[in-house]
């Protein structure tokens, strides 16, 4: 209902006891003013509502309440911005009606028809999901290949899907960079983007608080328009949101649901992994901030780092569907590729720090064992079986030969010493060389003279005459 001008509260007769405006006589008749340019009046989403609520930021509640708007139903059960009218008690007069109660019997009779599966054992239409991972992991290129997939019936990760309009908001690229991202996935995929099917709407730069955005949202979508909405990334709906507080997360995530309710629109946005390495972590608690990113989602697929350069293991968090095995993929410019010869709990694991452990002349004696081997192929047996690099190859090889671990086999060969004292070996006094001797080739000591017990101290030697 449109209320185009100010209104007494009823019972009250005249002016001086409603919501007074803080503005003088020409800032109110500008504010009257914005109000009757505008056909639908001063309510929810209207460009009058928006423009006031900019413009009039400090005293915006004392405004709605004024023009009968209870603005503390704004956010009420986080739907976008819930209008309604007051009456004289402050009470609302048309609140929103609940569905009934129905008998469980009655309810189970007939059983109800599924909506589409726009991915294949993962998302239904009218669902959320929620696609978690770390900073600069492809998220955007991922969901622009799971746009371009549903929007054309192609499959997304090895998932079948099921053809569907799609409307992207891009809040984060410029316009010419997600255009390149978009043709460029286009033509890895190699699916010509057909006309009606995939919608952009750009929006970096224009990026706002959920409560004005998503009104204006649904207003443009009819029901039945489309089947998946994606938003990347959600913080850019924030707002005042805070990311760490459950109640506004809630909230956040009742207005989605409450689109995809509205629209018939499976929602879809990407969240951001906490900071720091994430294998030790469950999955459902990568995403960062109010844990009701991993409660709400009717489905979340979160990519974590794999042991693999460029790799990432995809877990899946389903309400609706059997559990998805884990599985890996890996970043092949500009698309993610399964990789099915990869172990999805390989997962990269956090640097400890510290200086990595140098190898040892033991370990340079394991693995030449018995064999006759060259400098050369010593070097590439160690590196194959012991991981031990090429520096640190020949600091170990040059101290056994020092100490006498491996002696000449002849013809540029080396093998293990049988003798177990070397000469020259205690030339190397230093910690290092000492640490790392092998056993049977410790650097020998010369040992200490001991006086014997009960022996007295040679008399001086006498004096010549």
């Amino acid at each position: 209902m449109s209320i185009p001008l100010p209104r007494r509260k009823p019972g009250i007769p005249d002016d001086s006891a409603v919501v007074p405006y803080p503005y003088s006589p020409a800032r109110l008749a500008e504010l009257e003013a914005i109000i009757e340019r505008d056909s639908a009046g001063f309510k929810s989403g209207s460009a009058a509502f928006l423009e006031i609520r900019e413009n009039f930021k400090d005293d915006f509640p004392k405004i709605c309440k004024r023009y009968g708007i209870n603005p503390e139903l704004l956010t009420l059960e986080g739907s976008y911005l819930i209008r309604d009218t007051i009456d004289c008690n402050g009470q609302p007069t048309n609140p929103p009606t609940l569905p009934p109660i129905q008998d469980a019997a009655k309810f189970t009779a007939s059983k109800l028809k599924a909506p589409p599966e726009l991915v294949g054992g993962v998302l239904h239409q009218g669902c959320k999901l929620a696609l978690g991972g770390g900073s600069k992991t492809f998220k955007t290129w991922t969901l622009l290949d799971l746009a371009l997939s549903v929007s054309h019936g192609q499959p997304w990760l090895g998932f079948p899907t099921k053809r569907a309009p799609v409307c992207y908001l891009n809040f984060e690229l410029q316009e010419w960079s997600i255009q390149k991202r978009l043709r460029d996935v286009a033509q890895a995929r190699q699916i010509p983007i057909e006309p009606g099917w995939f919608h952009v709407w750009n929006l970096r730069g224009h990026a706002e608080g959920y409560g004005g955005l998503l009104p204006r949202l649904a207003s443009e979508i009819s029901v039945d328009q489309l089947g998946l909405l994606i938003l990347d990334p959600i913080y850019k709906l924030y707002g005042d949101t805070d990311e760490n507080s459950a109640k506004d997360i809630s909230a956040l995530l009742n207005a989605l649901e409450r689109l995809a309710v509205d629209t018939g629109a499976a929602i879809a946005f990407a969240a951001h992994f906490s900071k720091g390495n994430q294998a030790s972590k469950e999955s459902i608690d990568r995403i960062s901030g109010s844990g009701c990113f991993a409660r709400d989602p009717d489905a979340i697929l979160t990519f974590t780092r794999h042991n693999e350069e460029n790799a990432f293991t995809v877990d899946s968090i389903l309400r609706n569907h059997a559990p998805v095995q884990s599985f890996v993929v890996q970043w092949d410019w500009p698309i993610m590729k399964r990789n099915d010869d990869l172990d999805p709990a390989d997962l990269k694991q956090p640097n400890r720090g510290g200086r990595k452990k140098e190898a040892t002349v033991d370990t340079l004696l394991q693995c030449l064992g018995k064999r006759k081997l060259t400098s050369a192929q010593l070097q590439k047996r160690c590196l194959a079986q012991k991981n031990i690099q090429r520096a640190s190859f020949f600091r170990r090889f040059g101290e056994a030969k020092r100490i006498g671990a491996i002696v000449s086999a002849g013809k540029g060969k080396w093998m293990v010493s049988k003798v177990s004292k070397v000469s020259n070996a205690s030339s190397d006094t230093s910690d290092t060389s000492r640490s790392h001797n092998p056993l049977g080739y410790e650097t020998a000591r010369p040992a200490k003279k001991r006086k014997p017990q009960g022996q007295l101290p040679s008399p001086l030697p006498k004096k010549r005459p």
